[in-house]
C-alpha cells in the first residue's frame, strides 16, 4: 500500500514578503533535519512496544502450557517481523515526507527569486 503524504499550509503564498518567505524556508529545512528521527520515534514507540510484548506474552503462555519450542521461535522471529516493518514502514514515510518538504522548499525559493526580480525591476 503505497504512501501518499503532502505537506500543505493555511499561508497565503500570494501575501506573502521576502522575509516571511525566508523565514518559512528556513523552518522547513529544520523540520526536514529532524523528521526522521520523529518518525523513528513515533513508529518505534509504546505501540510497536505493545504489540511486541503482547506477542511475547501469548507465545511465552503457549510454550509454558504446551512445552513446544517453536512457541519460542515464534516469539522471537514475530518480534523480529514487527521491529523490522516498523523500521521500514519509519524510512519509507520519511523519504516521502523529505521528498515532499523538499518540493515545497523549492516552490518558495521559486516564488522568493520571483519577488526579488520584480524588487529589482521596481526599483
Amino acid at each position: 500500500m503505497p504512501f501518499k503524504i503532502k505537506i500543505q499550509s493555511n499561508i497565503n503564498e500570494q501575501n506573502l514578503d521576502q522575509q516571511e518567505i525566508k523565514e518559512i524556508i528556513h523552518s522547513l529545512e529544520d523540520f526536514s533535519k529532524v523528521i526522521r528521527g520523529d518518525l523513528y520515534s513515533y513508529f518505534l514507540g509504546k505501540k510497536s512496544l505493545k504489540v511486541a510484548g503482547i506477542l511475547i506474552g501469548i507465545s511465552a503462555a503457549l510454550y509454558l502450557a504446551t512445552e513446544q519450542l517453536y512457541f519460542m521461535y515464534i516469539m522471537f522471529f514475530g518480534t523480529l517481523i514487527i521491529m523490522l516493518a516498523s523500521i521500514f514502514i519509519a524510512e519509507t514515510a520519511t523519504k516521502i515526507t523529505q521528498k515532499q518538504i523538499k518540493l515545497r522548499i523549492q516552490s518558495l525559493k521559486e516564488r522568493l527569486e520571483v519577488l526579488t526580480r520584480t524588487e529589482a525591476k521596481s526599483q
